[in-house]
């Protein structure tokens, strides 16, 4: 069912929603677009989660836009479909609740509940940053450079750290699959002790960048390190772009960037248990 009465979309919504789905997708092996959401799927490295995944946002979103899109129901037998037709099984479904009826939503999360997957309710804040005139003569005081091929293991081990993954292979292949994608950029700290990814679609959006990810391994962190990569990846973007980025609600690192707060997003991820 489409609800065209609930068609206006938030602008920080809709285009925050479209660089994070259109960063997983450039990296992704395939994906099927739904005008409820997207499957994501990297068959060539399965403990890679973010490429294989169920994301239920609700709408189809594409850029341009004048932010008027529909909300659209799933399947009313998703959940089984997920659990049964893919192989091998796809790790997580997200789905995205903020702008969807409570009661909607609950009816799809008792769905993944009866196929086995176990339910994590999440928050997160989008920030945006307006890129001014002021952001091109700030200067880093670290020592910033283009992330090279040769780095990758390096890179991989600090990305591990910073965000205690346990293992480091399906983290080294996401990196790869960045470096070789031309709508992304790294840059890293010399010596690797920090790292930021960032995401444009210039022939798409030209006006709007994604922080992908930004990490800083645990015995170097209160040291700058974070706000140079911040401030070198920034400095490089046209003035008048839009840069967003999401945060845990508790973080208030990005304000004292200049980031703002405009909005939250409501989610339900939804693992399966393998």
């Amino acid at each position: 069912m489409v609800h065209r009465s609930r068609s206006v979309l938030p602008v920080w919504y809709a285009e925050s929603r479209f660089l994070h789905s259109s960063a997983i997708r450039e990296i992704a092996d395939t994906t099927d677009s739904f005008v409820f959401g997207r499957m994501f799927q990297t068959p060539t490295n399965s403990r890679y989660r973010d490429g294989n995944h169920v994301l239920l946002t609700f709408c189809h979103l594409e850029y341009p836009w004048d932010c008027n899109g529909v909300l659209a129901d799933p399947p009313a037998n998703l959940a089984n479909i997920v659990a049964t037709t893919y192989q091998p099984a796809i790790p997580r479904c997200i789905i995205d609740c903020t702008l969807k009826e409570p009661t909607a939503t609950s009816s799809i999360v008792q769905q993944f509940q009866s196929q086995g997957f176990s339910v994590q309710p999440a928050k997160d804040k989008v920030m945006r940053l307006l890129v001014t005139e002021g952001w091109k003569h700030r200067k880093p005081s670290s020592s910033i450079r283009l992330a090279r091929t040769g780095d990758l293991e390096q890179l991989a081990e600090c990305a591990a750290s910073s965000f205690n993954y346990s293992e480091q292979e399906w983290v080294g292949d996401k990196l790869r699959r960045q470096m070789e994608s031309p709508l992304f950029t790294i840059y890293v700290v010399e010596e690797i002790l920090a790292f930021v990814v960032l995401f444009e679609w210039a022939e798409r959006a030209k006006d709007l960048a994604w922080v992908q990810v930004i990490g800083t391994r645990p015995e170097y962190r209160r040291r700058g390190l974070a706000t140079d990569l911040l401030t070198h990846s920034i400095s490089r973007l046209g003035v008048g772009t839009r840069v967003y980025l999401e945060a845990e609600e508790q973080n208030t690192f990005y304000e004292k960037l200049g980031f703002e707060h405009v909005g939250t997003i409501d989610s339900v991820e939804c693992l399966a248990n393998t």
